[in-house]
Formats: C-alpha cells, sequence, structure tokens
C-alpha cells in the first residue's frame, strides 16, 4: 500500500455499523460509527503489522476489495470525518 488515503465505505444498518475498505479487503463491525472505526482500525493495523513483520506487500497479501465494493463506491456520498481515512456512507 501506497501513501495515498485509504478508502472506506460505510455501510449503516438499523442495529450495526459495517466499515469495508476498498484497497485493502479489510472490514469490520460495531454497533456506532466510532466502534466501527477502532475495530476497522485494529483489524488494518495487526494486518499492515503482520506484513511488515515478515516483509510481505499488504497489496498482494490482502489485496484488494471485490469490484462490487468499487462499484457500490461510485453510489456512496461522501463525508468528512476524522478518522484519516476517505470515507463514503452508502444508505
Amino acid at each position: 500500500m501506497d501513501a495515498q488515503t485509504l478508502r472506506v465505505l460505510v455501510i449503516e444498518r438499523e442495529h450495526a455499523v459495517v466499515l469495508q475498505g476498498l484497497d485493502l479487503d479489510i472490514s469490520a463491525q460495531g454497533s456506532s460509527l466510532e466502534e466501527a472505526q477502532d475495530r476497522f482500525t485494529i483489524a488494518m493495523n495487526a494486518e499492515l503489522f503482520y506484513c511488515a513483520d515478515n516483509s510481505l506487500d499488504p497489496n498482494r497479501v490482502i489485496g484488494k476489495a471485490p469490484e462490487y465494493v468499487f462499484n457500490l463506491w461510485d453510489t456512496c456520498e461522501s463525508f468528512e470525518d476524522s478518522s484519516g481515512f476517505e470515507m463514503r456512507r452508502c444508505a
């Protein structure tokens, strides 16, 4: 993964929020946006630390999300937050 900002979809449902990375196929779920972001960050860091410790390229080991996730990205609305990710919310 290069220095670009990681793109993350936010899918909100009645009792859960799911975050799905595009550039790295990582996801996490929480009962709120903040909880899902915390869990996503933990999962992403664990994957990246594993790759770094084993001299692996995360782009090859983790890979990108499936094509339908990228297609969904194009239909979702961008929003600002403090996560440092480029995020879009899907209805």
